[in-house]
């Protein structure tokens, strides 16, 4: 299966990918490794309160697993992760497998991590199965890597969770042990198909609410999906880096996800684009992200309503 070019940073840190085949639906402790079945409620609830799965029918939930968390890590994916932090880092063979990758999430740190066969990483299973009583939730996270104490990769990233999809903006401050400036943005999760995409039919207008983040502020995402004309359009406010209109974008069915691009305008001046993704069976989210033309970068993610 195809995958996006852009995915969660944790994934790009890494040189993997979520895509592969599904599970039953068991769950993966926050160690990373598997920990069978989870629980007689499936994993969607744990000390009564919800996690994103639980927001999922149990019809869809092996494929928003596949998605968000991915199979166990085989020896050909520990030995392309190998490959790739060489490149990123400039480091040898020896120092990729002494590194030990650690994540803080919301201020709580995660047990540190080392890829090997027979785990998934630690981030993506809190982003599942962590707390998250509301179906978007905004994440604040730290990811370095060390190698024998010495910091070869440093990043902060903020992840608009929602039961079907990631969308994540992260700043690399170090790589390869040496300083760097750079920002990406990306999204990930269970698409919706072409073929869900053309069963919503062409009458009505969906209506998205949720949440929008840039690495220092967070506000309000409205947006409208007119299924008539297949044009979507919105509005973000709340940031302290002011109001940002998204104009009209014209959803299109790819191979296996639908994605619609349009112009964004900063109230006051300023412009850029901005790209949307449908995601679950019943487009039930849309996430995304913006690149203005002043080099800032926002994501954004909402819930029909």
């Amino acid at each position: 299966m195809q995958k996006k070019t852009v995915v969660l940073a944790a994934l790009a840190v890494l040189g993997l990918s979520a895509c592969g085949s599904s599970g039953s639906g068991g769950g993966v402790s926050v160690d990373g490794s598997l920990s069978g079945n989870s629980g007689s409620n499936g994993g969607n609830q744990t000390g009564g309160y919800r996690t994103s799965l639980s927001f999922v029918p149990q019809a869809q939930r092996a494929a928003v697993i596949r998605e968000k968390v991915g199979d166990p890590l085989t020896q050909q994916d520990v030995d392309e992760w190998y490959k790739d932090w060489m490149q990123n880092t400039g480091r040898s063979l020896a120092e990729a497998k002494r590194t030990v990758i650690s994540f803080t999430v919301n201020g709580q740190k995660l047990p540190d991590y080392r890829p090997k066969v027979g785990t998934v990483i630690p981030l993506q299973d809190r982003l599942l199965n962590g707390r998250q009583d509301e179906p978007v939730a905004l994440y604040d996270v730290i990811t370095k890597e060390t190698v024998d104490g010495q910091t070869v990769w440093s990043e902060t990233s903020r992840i608009i969770n929602m039961p079907y999809s990631i969308t994540e903006i992260y700043h690399i401050t170090n790589k390869g042990g040496r300083p760097v400036n750079e920002i990406h943005a990306g999204s990930d999760g269970r698409p919706t198909t072409p073929e869900e995409w053309r069963s919503l039919g062409n009458n009505g207008v969906l209506k998205y609410e949720g949440m929008a983040a840039d690495l220092n502020s967070q506000g309000r995402f409205h947006y409208s999906l007119n299924l008539g004309n297949k044009t979507g359009s919105g509005r973000i406010s709340g940031l302290t880096y002011g109001e940002v209109v998204l104009e009209s974008a014209k959803f299109n069915a790819t191979d296996f996800r639908v994605l619609g691009y349009g112009s964004a305008r900063k109230v006051g001046g300023g412009s850029g684009q901005y790209t949307a993704e449908l995601s679950g069976p019943k487009a039930e989210e849309v996430g995304g992200y913006i690149f203005m033309h002043d080099n800032h970068n926002i994501i954004f993610g909402g819930r029909q309503q």
